[in-house]
């Protein structure tokens, strides 16, 4: 039944509406006191229905008449494609329910119009076509979820609106924008034949002249503005994500959006506040707020005052680009003096950075790969199409066929179709092409100009290649997203934001992956992961839909950490840098591993280390493995990032995760931390299981988190500590861990003592250090009593008391040669246990013996140039071979350095009543505080000035250079993590010396969340 005989069939079974005057829409109105049709708000007809000067059916009832005078006949506007036969019935149950328990919503028994590519319930009887008759009579899944939200706020759909078929993406060829095989040619009410423009060409005109309350439309790029622009209306084009898309028919998930065209703000505000929110049908609407507001209450006609407004001149108000008539100029620079009138600051030009480059997008390269993947899938989802047109390929050979029917007489009109049909998926081109159209629409589109003039918002003339910049983006029109800068974001941040759903934990993988594929191998080529976890965004996506169903493991839910290639992850290699061990089989998870995966944290990959720890033979430049390459700092080219962490320290301080964790043995995680401007807690030994990581010596090795912030590293801590039974050592820690995050006061400094054991510690011709770091430690200890902090400065330990000690020198030689004794023999029983442990090795190196030999025959994948990489030496591969087992020499050993330390640190701490010890983190106090198995945690102190000498430390890496940074850390007695915590968070917090120096330029990544969202996974 066409639309003309469905509309006689109702108006036979039904009485008019009490009518006044000509059936002209421009002069057809209930009665002398009500509404004009023509403007009526959706305010005016609610006050109407309220006060039962009329009701909803006779708000249907006059449309329908309305669309009869001007559809068909008369002008033939072709505005209208069918009506939804069920509508009268509908607004009677609605009329009904007004008077028994009131409106649901201020759209409440109102008329709306729908694009005929938004999917209405098939058991009402409207089709869902594009306006294309290969979809006619198709049956759909069910309603749009916005077609549904409008029904559960009680609207009534009245129709289906014309469009420019299958949303103007078929084919270039077609005739002018408004055009479909079902509906014919729409044209504009303003001017006989005028062009609707499209694709929402139908929406705008109904809307324009009465023939609906307001309606839905759908964008791709410009579909929206450029109709309404058109046809006198408002257009609002949300951010792509805002409104679901579910049940729609699309184009593109990176750019298709659904949105209100209405003939006010007001009326376009409460209807987006009705059709906005998130779907679980689309999964782009998780970026969308938690709560979506009532967007009325922005209505202010003061809102203008005060605020900065920009106008990007280049290309958009170009009339030689645009093909814009002058006229639009000219009333578009009256309209910017309306907005100095009212208050508004215009700063003029105001260009967008891209503005020519984005002439040249790949935007259609895009949008055909797009078609081809989301329309197949939509196609796939229908009930039943009696045409059998089920996927694009189809849908070409059926405009081919019938041609009557989709061809109008001299156009072609596939050949978009055609070329979309052509492509092949997914592939690195077409991420490739996403990227481009992201940064020209973005950072270098509509947020480079936003940022570049402090504004808050852009203004052009609607007409033209305006749209284009915010399609690419996906944002709206009106205003641009905003998100936390990953090189600083913390946890709480980005829990923030994953709360409203601003993004995703899958955009957060995906903008990290990014960013590791920016600076690892690429540009300075840090090396600082060594792989990534194949499955992360796979994870992440289990992980958002969790958290969309209420349940949120732990803070740390969702957020992507790195871990060292020492600590086993099931999906990933654990190697500890060295070719010997590529393909092995750990039993499972390391005990942190699966603490972290049990949070809901994701396991996004291996950072890179000093290979085997740094134990093989530490005349190897640190931050080297076989694997990984030579990892360096990202505060000078080249720099040493020292070790054994090495990348875990890099990945963290430049925002490649949000992140990490390390392991030490003696110093390779403080140091790591402090050469790279991060926190690092390097636990009591026993806080946090060994168990499934490769070891050195059970007696020293502990695993802690790196982080940019004390926050950060407290909330992984918490995560991670605490008893298991695969590692005996952890029954000394408390039996319940305490949330760390707990002791993050500002005022933990005042009124505690802090020591200073000077000695051999701050003395730069033992420690090497630069004189700079002596410096900004005594500008610490400043820093430490302006919080309250009282310093004891110096005190004396008993293995470094002074410099003029020989026998304090004597003894910390010992402790030093003791420790190699110790953990030579640890690693010979520790690794042959490991790797006894191990399910398969491909390259059978079971013991440490055969990893020896395996390094020897491998010389071209394990010997770096220029080192023998196995020399007997300290700590070294060779010598620990060369050990004889637990004997007395070893018992005595440990005994004596046990004595030393845990007995030195404790004395000093308690004769002096201090709370800490405070020193340089470069140096060597982390060799007495490694020995004893204490707590330590490394914060950011500053920098090397910009004329320090570099100094080579390897083949190509040097330390000290200039912007190297270097930390400040706080050491206490055993389980004394809380307290350490506190004082380190409290200099944190008054100092924010992380933040007073970024990483060389080439080494910050660029791509950021606002460039990923979106994308495919």
């Amino acid at each position: 039944m066409d639309i003309d005989a469905r509309l006689h069939s109702i108006y036979d079974q039904t009485e008019l509406l009490l009518s006044v005057g000509s059936f002209s829409p421009v002069s057809r109105v209930l009665a002398p006191k009500y509404p004009d049709l023509y403007e009526a708000s959706i305010k005016d007809l609610q006050n109407g229905l309220d006060k039962g000067e009329f009701t909803s059916v006779d708000l249907v009832k006059a449309y329908f008449a309305r669309i009869d005078e001007v559809n068909l006949k008369g002008p033939q506007l072709h505005a209208v494609i069918e009506i939804n036969l069920q509508a009268l019935t509908q607004a009677a149950a609605l009329d009904a329910e007004r008077k028994r328990t009131g409106k649901r919503s201020p759209l409440h028994g109102i008329p709306l119009l729908l694009k005929d590519n938004i999917a209405t319930l098939a058991s009402e009887g409207m089709n869902t076509t594009a306006g294309s008759y290969a979809l006619l009579k198709s049956i759909v899944p069910g309603d749009a979820t916005v077609a549904a939200k409008l029904r559960k706020a009680g609207a009534i759909l009245l129709g289906k609106a014309n469009l420019s078929e299958w949303a103007n993406i078929r084919g270039t060829f077609l005739p002018a924008s408004g055009w479909s095989g079902r509906g014919g040619q729409a044209t504009n009410p303003y001017y006989p034949a005028a062009s609707p423009c499209g694709s929402s060409s139908g929406s705008g005109v109904a809307t324009a002249i009465g023939l609906a309350a307001g309606s839905l439309g759908t964008e791709t790029d410009g579909s929206i503005v450029c109709p309404s622009s058109y046809n006198n209306l408002v257009g609002i084009k949300p951010t792509v994500g805002l409104t679901s898309r579910a049940g729609v028919i699309p184009i593109s998930s990176h750019q298709d959006s659904v949105g209100p065209m209405t003939r006010s703000v007001a009326d376009a505000a409460a209807i987006l506040s009705i059709i906005a929110g998130r779907d679980y049908k689309d999964n782009y609407t998780w970026t969308a707020p938690a709560k979506i507001p009532d967007y009325t209450q922005f209505l202010d006609v003061n809102s203008i005052k005060g605020k900065r407004f920009g106008v990007p001149r280049a290309v958009f108000t170009d009339n030689t680009i645009t093909g814009n008539h002058p006229s639009i100029n000219v009333e578009f620079n009256k309209s910017l003096d309306i907005i100095r009138s009212m208050g508004g600051i215009v700063v003029d030009p105001a260009d967008i950075p891209s503005a020519y480059d984005i002439l040249k997008s790949p935007e259609l390269s895009v949008l055909k790969v797009d078609l081809k993947i989301d329309l197949n899938k939509y196609l796939k989802g229908l009930k039943s199409i009696p045409t059998e047109s089920g996927t694009l390929k189809k849908i070409i050979e059926f405009n081919n066929v019938y041609k009557k029917l989709e061809q109008p007489e001299g156009y072609e009109g596939q050949t978009i179709f055609i070329e979309a049909e052509a492509t092949s998926g997914y592939n690195s081109t077409y991420y490739g092409w996403l990227r481009e159209d992201y940064e020209l629409g973005r950072q270098r589109g509509i947020d480079g100009a936003l940022q570049a003039h402090n504004l808050d918002a852009l203004l052009l003339p609607t007409n033209g290649i305006t749209p284009s910049p915010a399609a690419l983006a996906g944002y709206p029109i009106i205003t641009a997203s905003k998100y936390p800068d990953l090189y600083e974001a913390s946890i709480l941040e980005l829990q923030s934001g994953l709360d409203r759903c601003q993004f995703s934990s899958v955009d957060l993988v995906k903008a990290y992956l990014a960013r590791i594929d920016e600076v690892n191998l690429k540009g300075p080529k840090l090396r600082a992961v060594i792989e990534t976890n194949p499955q992360a965004i796979q994870q992440a996506a289990l992980l958002d839909i969790e958290r969309k169903l209420g349940k949120k493991r732990s803070p740390l839910h969702g957020i992507p950490i790195l871990l060292k290639d020492n600590i086993a992850s099931e999906g990933m290699n654990n190697t500890a840098g060295s070719y010997a061990l590529l393909g092995s089989l750990f039993p499972g998870d390391a005990t942190v591993t699966a603490k972290l995966r049990k949070a809901g944290a994701i396991i996004l990959g291996k950072a890179n280390l000093s290979e085997w720890m740094n134990f093989r033979d530490t005349t190897i430049a640190q931050g080297w493995s076989a694997r990984g390459g030579q990892g360096t700092g990202p505060y000078y080219p080249g720099a040493d990032p020292c070790g054994s962490s090495s990348g875990s320290a890099v990945a963290t301080a430049i925002g490649l995760a949000t992140g990490s964790l390390g392991t030490e043995t003696l110093g390779s995680l403080i140091c790591p931390a402090s050469y790279n401007n991060v926190v690092g807690i390097k636990p009591t030994v026993g806080l946090t299981s060994r168990a499934g990581v490769i070891p050195i010596s059970p007696h020293q090795d502990s695993i802690g988190p790196i982080a940019r912030s004390v926050g950060d590293a407290a909330a992984l801590l918490t995560v991670i500590a605490g008893r298991d039974n695969k590692d005996n050592y952890t029954q000394t820690a408390p039996k319940k861990v305490p949330d760390y995050t707990r002791f993050l006061n500002a005022n933990a400094i005042k009124g505690k003592r802090f020591g200073v054991p000077r000695g051999i510690f701050t003395d730069d011709a033992y420690t090497g250090n630069n004189p700079a770091i002596n410096i900004e430690f005594n500008k610490a200890l400043d820093t430490i009593r302006s919080l309250g902090g009282i310093v004891v400065d110096p005190v004396d330990v008993p293995f470094a008391s002074s410099l003029n000690d020989s026998q304090a020198l004597q003894t910390f030689q010992t402790l030093q040669d003791n420790s190699i004794i110790v953990m030579g023999t640890d690693f010979k029983i520790a690794i042959n246990k490991y790797l006894a442990s191990l399910k398969s090795i491909p390259t059978k190196v079971t013991s440490l013996a055969k990893l020896i030999a395996y390094n020897d025959a491998h010389k071209d994948l394990e010997q770096p140039t220029g080192y023998e990489g196995q020399n007997v030496q300290v700590a070294s591969f060779l010598y620990s071979e060369s050990t004889a087992g637990y004997d007395s020499a070893y018992y005595e050993a440990l005994r004596t350095n046990l004595n030393l330390t845990r007995g030195g640190i404790d004395a000093v701490l308690n004769y002096n009543k201090l709370d800490a010890l405070v020193l340089p983190s470069n140096g060597l106090i982390v060799t007495p505080v490694a020995i004893a198995g204490y707590p330590m945690i490394t914060v950011p102190l500053g920098f090397h000035p910009d004329n320090t000498t570099v100094v080579s430390t390897g083949p190509s890496t040097v330390y000290p250079a200039p912007g190297a940074p270097f930390g400040l850390s706080f050491i206490g007695t055993a389980y004394t993590e809380p307290s350490l915590i506190g004082f380190a968070y409290a200099y944190e917090q008054r100092t924010h010396n992380r933040l007073k120096r970024r990483a060389y330029t080439k080494a910050i990544p660029t791509t950021q969340l606002k460039d990923v969202i979106n994308w495919g996974v």
